[in-house]
């Protein structure tokens, strides 16, 4: 702090000083102010044109102070930027790099990810489609078994003692060679039915980790349509906050007469008092 703003800062404590004890009548006295009548609205006048008197005095006791202040805060923060911007630049370039590196790897990595999962895919239904072959081989093996059945019972209608018994024989060899074709046959179903249960695999490649050094995906809105985002709003698939309400213009618009849809007026008047000349 150089001298100047010593001497002012010292002057000002003085002022100080000598103000407040001069702004305690005047502060009593407005709190104390009653208007109920024409006499009284003058006086209240009077005790505010005091009032901005004593403004202006606070004003010239302080402002010098605020003045330097304000330059030597510019002139610290103009330093800091020089300093900083430099800084701050190279961050956000080398930020940038590896964000790109980053987003190019978790790409590359989906990549890898999808053809594995796509060549496992495939694997699967190779050892699903082998399977349905065999069960339709097993079928095939049932149908001609059924044939031959069938052509030895009818042969039992006009067979003789020995050859009945023949054909009982090689009917009894069919039903069993049948049996095992349908056991077989559920067996290679079941293998079906759990391989379709079986989620589709979900491969995972590892993404490069370095200690200290993290990131974050954010998801950044751009607003193409507002009419469509008000609609939403107004349909209510949509919270009322995502809008921002331009109070400065409503205000506008409602004191140059316009009834705005969803908005209500509160009047409040404002009071001007000019000094005393």
């Amino acid at each position: 702090m150089d001298n100047s703003q010593q001497d002012l800062l010292g002057a000002a404590g003085q002022g100080k000083n000598d103000l407040q004890q001069q702004l305690v009548p005047v502060i009593t006295r407005a709190k104390t102010i009653i208007v109920s009548s024409d006499a009284e609205l003058v006086i209240a006048k009077e005790v505010v044109q005091t009032i901005k008197t004593f403004l202006k005095e606070v004003d010239s006791t302080f402002d010098p102070i605020i003045e330097r202040a304000h330059v030597t805060h510019k002139e610290a923060l103009a330093q800091k930027k020089k300093h900083m911007d430099p800084l701050a630049e190279a961050e956000k370039r080398i930020k940038q790099l590896i964000g790109d590196y980053l987003t190019f790897v978790e790409n590359e990595r989906k990549k890898e990810a999808e053809r594995l999962a796509g060549i496992a895919r495939k694997e699967r239904e190779i050892e699903l489609q082998r399977i349905q072959s065999e069960i339709d081989e097993k079928l095939t093996q049932y149908t001609g078994i059924e044939e031959k059945i069938g052509a030895l019972q009818e042969a039992l209608a006009d067979a003789d003692r020995d050859k009945f018994a023949l054909v009982n024989a090689k009917l009894a060899a069919l039903y069993a060679e049948q049996e095992k074709l349908t056991s077989e046959a559920a067996e290679k179903q079941e293998s079906v039915n759990v391989l379709n249960l079986i989620p589709s695999p979900v491969i995972n490649v590892q993404a490069p980790r370095v200690k200290g050094l993290s990131s974050k995906v954010n998801l950044i809105p751009q607003v193409v349509n507002a009419m469509a985002l008000i609609k939403a709003v107004a349909e209510g698939n949509v919270p009322p906050s995502v809008i921002d309400f331009n109070m400065s213009n409503i205000k506008k618009l409602v004191n140059a007469g316009m009834k705005l849809p969803g908005v209500t007026v509160i009047e409040q008047r404002n009071v001007s008092v000019r000094s005393a000349g």
